[in-house]
C-alpha cells in the first residue's frame, strides 16, 4: 500500500474517533486496491459512496462530541468539516461525470486530506475530551 493506512501516528487517543478514522483509512485502502486491480467504475463508485457516508457520520459524531463538551474551537472545526465534505463530494461528482479518473495521485490527495485533518484538527479535539 502506498497510502498512509491506519497507524499509531494517526491515533488521537479517543476510541470512538480512532475507530471512525480507522474505517476511513480502510476505505481508502479498499479504493487503492480497487484502482490497483483495475476493478472499474462500479467498484470505485461503491467505495466512494461508502467513504462519503462514513465521513458524514464521523463528522456528525465529532460535532456532537464538540457540542456536548463545549469545545472552544467547535465553530472552526465544523467549518473544516463542511469544507472537507464539499471537497469530497466535488471529487465524487467529477468522478461520476468522468471529468477525472481515479489514479494513485488522486488517491494520494484523499489520503493527505484525511491525514492532515486527523493530525491537525482531530488530535486537538481529542485532547480536550474526556477519555472515550
Amino acid at each position: 500500500m502506498v497510502l498512509t493506512g491506519w497507524n499509531d501516528r494517526l491515533s488521537v487517543g479517543h476510541s470512538e474517533i480512532d475507530s471512525d478514522h480507522s474505517k476511513l483509512a480502510d476505505l481508502l485502502d479498499q479504493l487503492e486496491d480497487a484502482v490497483a486491480n483495475h476493478l472499474g467504475q462500479e467498484a470505485y463508485d461503491k467505495v466512494l459512496n461508502e467513504l462519503i457516508a462514513v465521513t458524514r457520520a464521523h463528522f456528525a459524531n465529532e460535532e456532537q462530541l464538540m457540542a456536548v463538551h463545549s469545545y472552544p474551537l467547535a465553530e472552526q472545526h465544523t467549518a473544516e468539516h463542511v469544507s472537507l465534505l464539499r471537497e469530497l463530494e466535488a471529487f465524487k461528482a467529477k468522478f461520476d461525470s468522468y471529468t477525472i479518473t481515479l489514479s494513485k495521485a488522486q488517491l494520494k490527495l484523499l489520503d493527505d486530506w484525511l491525514t492532515q485533518h486527523i493530525v491537525e484538527a482531530d488530535k486537538a479535539l481529542a485532547a480536550s475530551l474526556p477519555p472515550g
